[in-house]
């Protein structure tokens, strides 16, 4: 760890430390959850009792998610409610825009601010106070869980290879990921809502840390994160010994109960996956970073052969540029590629 992380992060702990010690007398997590869904529930029924501005600002936001998002899913974050009830009940009423059934259905934080910023007129003193209410329950929570997110941060900065992410990169995105399971908890209050913001802490951390110029399937994107976990912590660097421990892996979950991404992984598919993430700019060719083949020579260095290496040292390039040279394409043979499965 550099200098500046260090002092980073010593500035970090002496807030948190500040912030915990402001808040040992405030009510348990259980109860902090719960004041939370609490206030936005009164939030949504307080607003209600103005139907013409709360109809109004409904219909705003079902035109924002259909004509200028052009994606139903992207009404998901505002919602406190489970993916299966969302598909069935809200996103139908969406799509139909039936303002008056969707006010049933229980809203987070991420609404109450979007209401508020839309209102017609003044949003109503109850309103307004119910709002700056949750506001400071939100963050109280959050500040209060950072702890863990900087745990969940440096526990996976540990556990995979050194990428274009440092340390402050990763708390960054583990605190971003507990903010999201705060808003998409769905009560009552159990041991669950720890997981339920960590899993979406290593979900973000896993999505960022696998980004690539190329699209990936999330069962990829899983596999290539439990294969850089086995890579570091055992030190495994030929890539057949490292298929053949990822498939260990993958069918010891299997024998555990669990249902893994895949049942086995060629040595072939592996190294191809993990070539695609890689980190390089999209906008200039190869050569204009300074990747000559001498220098990527370093990265295939478990090759069986030369002229094996260097095969995949031209195709390498080669990739790059061609998707240098898409980006130079027309917007129509652009979206033509994309349904093809490629990540623009």
């Amino acid at each position: 760890m550099m200098a500046d992380d260090i002092d980073f992060f010593r500035l970090l702990i002496k807030d948190l430390n500040s912030v915990l010690n402001s808040n040992k007398n405030t009510v348990d997590q259980k109860k902090q959850v719960e004041k939370l869904m609490k206030l936005e529930n009164l939030f949504r029924k307080a607003i209600w009792k103005y139907p013409i501005q709360s109809r109004e600002v409904y219909k705003k936001f079902i035109l924002k998610v259909v004509v200028e998002d052009r994606n139903i899913l992207s009404s998901r974050p505002y919602f406190r409610e489970k993916s299966p009830r969302f598909n069935k009940e809200i996103s139908p009423l969406i799509k139909t825009g039936r303002v008056n059934k969707l006010r049933k259905f229980h809203i987070n934080f991420n609404l109450m601010n979007y209401i508020r910023q839309n209102w017609i007129g003044s949003l109503p003193p109850e309103c307004e106070d119910l709002f700056q209410q949750a506001k400071v329950a939100r963050a109280v929570l959050v500040e209060c869980n950072m702890p863990l997110a900087i745990n969940r941060a440096k526990l996976f900065f540990r556990k995979v290879p050194e990428s274009h992410l440092s340390l402050d990169d990763m708390t960054g995105i583990a605190a971003m990921g507990l903010i999201i399971g705060i808003d998409k908890f769905v009560g009552p209050y159990t041991k669950v809502f720890r997981g339920v913001a960590i899993g979406y802490m290593t979900r973000d951390l896993m999505e960022t840390y696998s980004s690539t110029l190329i699209y990936l399937y999330p069962s990829d994107k899983q596999l290539l994160y439990r294969a850089n976990t086995i890579r570091n912590r055992q030190g495994i660097e030929d890539p057949v010994e490292l298929a053949k421990a990822v498939t260990s892996s993958l069918t010891q979950d299997k024998l555990d109960g669990k249902k893994p991404t895949k049942s086995s992984v060629t040595t072939s598919d592996l190294s191809l996956l993990m070539m695609a993430t890689n980190v390089l700019s999209e906008t200039v060719p190869a050569e204009e970073e300074g990747d000559d083949p001498t220098s990527l020579y370093d990265v295939y260095s478990t090759m069986e052969n030369d002229d094996q290496m260097e095969q995949r040292v031209g195709d390498r390039q080669a990739m790059y540029r061609m998707l240098h040279s898409v980006k130079l394409l027309d917007v129509i043979e652009q979206k033509i590629i994309k349904m093809k499965g490629v990540k623009l």
